[in-house]
This record gives C-alpha cells, sequence and structure tokens, in this order.
C-alpha cells in the first residue's frame, strides 16, 4: 500500500565512523551502540518514527518541524555532554532536516523531501544541525534555538536550488543569529 503525506524527514550521520572502525572496530562497534543509545530515545521522546538505520546514520520522520528540530537539538546537547564527560573517543554527528510531500511504501519512505533531506546532512559538519529554509520558517518562534543562513545549494539531482539554515543549538554560538 502506498500513501502520500507531508512529513518532516531527519537524516544523522556520525563523523568519522569509517575511519574509527578502520582503526578499531571494537570500540567502533562501542561508540555505535551508545550512539543508538542516544538518538534512538530521542527520536521517540520527540513523536518520530525511525525509518531505518543504515550503519551509524538514522532516517526518522516527524510529524512535526518543531519536534524535529528539538529532538536535533536534544541528541547534539547530549552528545556534548557525554564527549566531555566520557573518557575516549567522542561521538559526534551531523543532521540535516527538510520537510516535503513524501511518499510511504511499505517500510519506507520516498521522493523529494526524503532526498533533499539526504542532500543537506553532508553538507553540515560535526556538531551541526543543517535545516532548509522550509523547517526554518516552520520553526520560526516555535523552537528556543535560532537560526543562521548558511548558503543557497545546488543539490545532487534537485531541480532547484535550496536554501539552508544552521540551527544554533550551543548558547555560546546564539549571537551568530
Amino acid at each position: 500500500m502506498e500513501t502520500r503525506k507531508l512529513a518532516v524527514i531527519m537524516f544523522t550521520d556520525m563523523v568519522g565512523y569509517s575511519k574509527k572502525v578502520g582503526e578499531n572496530e571494537t570500540g567502533a562497534l562501542q561508540l555505535l551502540t551508545e550512539h543508538n543509545a542516544i538518538l534512538r530515545p530521542q527520536i521517540e521522546a520527540h513523536n518520530g518514527n525511525v525509518i531505518k538505520t543504515i550503519g551509524d546514520a538514522f532516517m526518522a520522520d516527524f510529524d512535526s518541524a518543531a519536534n524535529a528540530v528539538n529532538c536535533a537539538v536534544e541528541i547534539q546537547r547530549l552528545l556534548a555532554h557525554r564527549n566531555v564527560s566520557a573518557a575516549g573517543d567522542p561521538i559526534e554527528v551531523r543532521v540535516g532536516i527538510h520537510v516535503g510531500d513524501v511518499i510511504y511504501r511499505e517500510d519506507d519512505v520516498f521522493g523529494d523531501g526524503v532526498n533533499i533531506a539526504s542532500r543537506i546532512e553532508p553538507l553540515a559538519g560535526s556538531g551541526q544541525i543543517f535545516v532548509s529554509r522550509d523547517v526554518a520558517s516552520m520553526t520560526l518562534g516555535k523552537v528556543d534555538s535560532p537560526v543562521k543562513y548558511v548558503d543557497t545549494y545546488e543539490l545532487k539531482n534537485i531541480s532547484r536550488p535550496v536554501q539552508v539554515y544552521e540551527v544554533l543549538w550551543d548558547p555560546c554560538r546564539v549571537d551568530e543569529a
């Protein structure tokens, strides 16, 4: 069965995971377990749904742009706290979020909404949350973290340019908005 609906799609990726696997596979798998133990409960707590995981990456959907952004902010805060308090390798994640009209088929999601979110995520650096202009507009005044315009990008196989914003979740960076 196929269903079409508006959804907020979030992609996450653990920065440097492949390199960590090459250097210390056992340690990398332990980091992945910690990563998953932080991300999955946060997605669920913010009324999100994990569509799938691919290694160190999550694809999730939300009915609310504010919930998706707040989820990403809480994930980054928890990881930052973990990285300060834990010995060993840090767990660093980049996040990309877009809202769009998508197609649900079986246990997967398809469409431009998914493709744009997946192309925004790798633009972000370690600890960053990048969102499309649509998400930034929808969350204005609804989330505590301000956004900062990053750039307009021509994304691979996307027919229109996409304006990208960074969610400034770290209180030390709020003045950049």
